[in-house]
């Protein structure tokens, strides 16, 4: 059981240059940003494009995804594979990985896995020519989450409560999700009085069904609503003390 720990370098999904859910880092490329495989489906498609001048050669793993305790775990999986696992890209090109699955549980509604996009080394030159370098060679890692349906996205839905609890380092939100369906949590703001503050501006994190997520609150600010973006939705939480 793994801990989502970053790298040496690490590049999340961020919204990108020349196509609003594309990840980026370095000269490459991935889109879509949000994959999903419905329960009609049995794969969907990962682009990696390489907007540099040399090649790269890129692995694609799938993990496991869970909470417990609020934190993130990655297990390794056979349910979801990526085909072919690794590739190599010409500068200016693109290649197409498609993500399959192997199984389905009809008996849970979502399914969450990560997908973790890995630059690999190139290999020195055959003849041993390669020269002694001080720079250090950093190699990218691209994250993003997957998310699979026994049946239809749209039957399945978020359904979250929020609690302001104690802890050594001060107040927090505990933000639970009841639900059937993940939570992408983006702007999070308190608002009391008529004013808004932000908490944590951009994307806060998900909170997974059966989930809870915590985020440490300003101090004072345990009083009013909780405004955020859930899966691209405003929405306002009254908390609970």
């Amino acid at each position: 059981m793994n801990r989502l720990v970053p790298p040496l370098a690490f590049a999340l999904a961020l919204a990108g240059v020349a196509r609003p859910d594309a990840a980026f880092a370095g000269a490459v490329v991935i889109w879509p940003v949000d994959p999903t495989i419905a329960g009609t489906e049995q794969a969907t498609a990962l682009w990696l494009e390489n907007k540099g001048d040399q090649p790269v050669t890129l692995q694609v793993r799938s993990l496991r995804w869970s909470q417990p305790q609020g934190e993130d775990v990655l297990e390794p999986q056979d349910e979801v594979v990526a085909s072919p696992p690794i590739t190599q890209v010409a500068p200016g090109q693109r290649q197409l990985v498609r993500v399959i699955r192997r199984t389905v549980d009809g008996g849970v509604p979502e399914r969450s896995y990560r997908l973790f996009i890995d630059e690999l080394p190139a290999p020195p030159p055959a003849d041993g020519s390669a020269a002694p370098t001080a720079r250090l060679a950093v190699q990218m890692r691209y994250s993003i989450p997957l998310f699979t349906y026994a049946g239809k996205a749209e039957g399945t839905t978020a359904k979250l409560s929020v609690r302001v609890v104690p802890s050594a380092a001060g107040q927090m939100l505990a933000i639970a999700n009841a639900g059937t369906m993940h939570a992408r949590l983006t702007d999070l703001r308190l608002v009391a009085n008529g004013r808004e503050s932000v908490v944590k501006a951009g994307l806060a994190g998900y909170v997974l069904p059966g989930a809870t997520f915590h985020v440490p609150l300003p101090a004072g600010g345990g009083a009013g609503s909780v405004l955020v973006g859930v899966n691209g939705r405003d929405t306002t939480l009254a908390p609970t003390f």
